[in-house]
């Protein structure tokens, strides 16, 4: 098993209980992602861990892009803003001692 097959399949997992909380086709978007949420939680804890309590996923998710359009390999990352607060509720659901990183409204 390769290194972060193991926590991105539990996030496979935990994404599919909360479809009714999560934007239509994002557990698709994620099966074909995985990268992309990977980096998005290994920057998350990056930020958590140094010590701050909240912070943006939409800023997360700009450095992602910006990561992506300076890369020169296969995985540039075609990133929609609207992906930002599913990843951040994952996130959420997937680290609970993370609770109030991120702000989440309720979806309409």
């Amino acid at each position: 098993m390769r290194r972060n097959e193991q926590p991105t399949r539990r996030a496979m997992i935990t994404a599919m209980g909360l479809n009714d909380r999560l934007t239509d086709g994002f557990v698709v978007w994620l099966v074909n992602n995985r990268h992309v949420w990977r980096r998005f939680e290994q920057e998350a804890l990056k930020i958590w861990n140094r010590g701050r309590d909240h912070y943006s996923a939409r800023t997360i998710g700009e450095v992602l892009r910006h990561e992506s359009a300076l890369a020169d390999d296969d995985q540039a990352y075609k990133l929609n803003d609207h992906i930002w607060p599913d990843l951040a509720r994952l996130f959420l659901e997937c680290h609970p001692a993370c609770a109030g990183f991120f702000e989440t409204r309720r979806r309409r």
